[in-house]
């Protein structure tokens, strides 16, 4: 626990150059590891579109004319060996599903950690905002 003994003082002081050029060099590298994300983005874009080696034209028995069309055809082929993650990332792209992580509050429950009246109310919660939604999406 926290108390005098063991505190130890914060490394910069007020009108000290240094947080501001710590701040500053923060800021630079977050931009530059931002141009790198969209710069990778650009050239698997660019890929998608490019005709594969005539070794990768073939995927599960479907002749592919892009790396884009072999791409969907593997995860095509994955999910129906029963993989999950291939079947989840196919439905993911098809636009069936959104990509926004979903919290199941009905597994605390099950694992005794949440009272159920405090999941019903979660529950309950989740609905409400649910219909929120629709009714927002219908008035627009």
């Amino acid at each position: 626990m926290a108390n005098a003994e063991n505190l130890t003082p914060h490394r910069f002081t007020a009108g000290d150059g240094r947080a501001v050029e710590s701040g500053r060099r923060g800021g630079l590298a977050s931009a530059e590891a931002k141009r790198e994300r969209r710069t990778l983005r650009e050239v698997a874009e660019a890929f998608r579109d490019l005709p594969p080696p005539k070794w990768a034209r073939t995927v599960a028995g479907v002749a592919c004319e892009t790396y884009g069309a072999a791409a969907v055809a593997g995860m095509f082929a994955e999910a129906a060996k029963g993989n999950p993650t291939a079947y989840r990332a196919l439905i993911e792209t098809l636009g069936e599903i959104d990509t926004a992580p979903r919290v199941d509050v009905s597994s605390p429950l099950i694992l005794g950690m949440i009272p159920a009246d405090k999941v019903e109310a979660a529950n309950a919660a989740k609905r409400r905002r649910e219909e929120e939604d629709a009714r927002e999406r219908r008035g627009h």
